[in-house]
């Protein structure tokens, strides 16, 4: 038995297959099979933010493009790229980077060994090193918020982000608010809030009321890597960068029997969908939500006890000794009295 190395040019790449034959019948017919071999020619971009989300177009041959039968798997250096099995061909892989698992700000890696795994065949670039050939994890190719104004607001609230940006902000492809988007272009409209190098402006769709984080994507560079500057601390010690909170508009009916029962209907924004996060309470006693929507809340008042705060709240407005009237809380948690007949400025503090 006899071994025989073919090497041919096949889309400006050089293939090499190692054939064995006993008979030159075998060898005849062999030649007029092509090699399909496993290789890169090339992959764009070449370079990438270090929070990763950077898509990754790699150009070669012999990619397998059936996601089961010999699936291709993506590494950059030991970073797994997401392959978008949708885009698959025996040419073409698109693969999103994952974040860089000891990336750190200032940072510029070195560049990255590509290896693809396709069914029983692997390439690697650990030999050749080719530089278009190999990804690079950059910070300064990583989007940069660096402060977000307002620090809260409802939905609809159209927020400021500024920060550091690497090329054109044409690339930039959403801005999230933790799950929920931030609408960069004007309803019913072609334009945008604003779009600068240094400044984003979005406005905040409807989302559930919480303490969130922004991601910035972009097309060209990656995701976004928050700045702790960026970052505030809640009460409770949860970092975030933006705050949606619920904001009332109205409630109807404004008034209702004292043996519960009546159903209120509050209207607003920012509710949410999910009835097991709403609580709903009437001069501290609870009101048990029936529906929930991100623009009304319904629920059935209960029925206050005798010696309730609620009618001794009354009572003291009545005789106008506010000094005694309990705090409630209102919109936001913020607590407040009411007073009858007296302006703003009479108010004792």
């Amino acid at each position: 038995m006899t071994s025989l190395f073919l090497a041919r040019r096949l889309d400006k790449m050089e293939l090499a297959c190692a054939i064995s034959w006993r008979t030159g019948l075998l060898l005849f017919a062999a030649l007029l099979i092509p090699c399909q071999s496993l290789s890169i020619r090339v992959i764009h971009p070449r370079e990438g933010s270090l929070a990763g989300g950077q898509p990754v177009f790699i150009y070669g041959s012999g990619f397998s493009p059936d996601q089961y039968a010999g699936a291709n798997v993506v590494f950059f250096g030991s970073v797994q790229c997401d392959v978008d099995w949708f885009t698959v061909s025996s040419k073409q892989i698109i693969c999103y980077t994952r974040p860089h698992p000891t990336g750190q700000p200032g940072q510029e890696l070195d560049r990255q060994v590509t290896t693809i795994i396709s069914g029983n065949n692997t390439y690697s670039t650990r030999l050749s090193r080719a530089w278009h050939q190999e990804f690079r994890y950059r910070w300064s190719y990583t989007p940069r918020p660096e402060r977000v104004t307002p620090s809260s607001g409802r939905t609809g609230t159209v927020l400021d982000i500024w920060g550091r940006r690497h090329g054109s902000v044409k690339y930039v492809d959403n801005v999230m608010v933790g799950r929920h988007a931030c609408n960069l272009r004007k309803p019913d409209s072609t334009g945008y809030y604003g779009l600068q190098w240094n400044l984003i402006r979005c406005m905040v769709e409807e989302s559930t009321p919480g303490l969130y984080n922004l991601t910035e994507n972009n097309q060209r560079y990656g995701r976004s890597w928050n700045y702790s500057s960026s970052l505030r601390l809640s009460r409770s010690g949860q970092q975030y960068m933006f705050q949606v909170f619920p904001d009332i508009e109205e409630v109807f009916p404004t008034a209702g029997s004292s043996e519960g029962g009546t159903l209120l209907s509050i209207l607003g924004t920012g509710f949410g969908n999910n009835s097991a996060k709403v609580f709903v309470e009437v001069g501290g006693i609870p009101c048990s939500v029936v529906k929930v929507s991100p623009s009304l809340i319904q629920c059935i008042t209960g029925k206050p006890p005798a010696d309730s705060t609620v009618f001794q709240m009354r009572q003291d407005v009545l005789a106008g000794k506010w000094t005694t009237v309990p705090l409630f809380r209102g919109n936001r948690g913020t607590s407040r009295r009411v007073y009858k007949g007296i302006s703003g400025t009479e108010i004792p503090l």
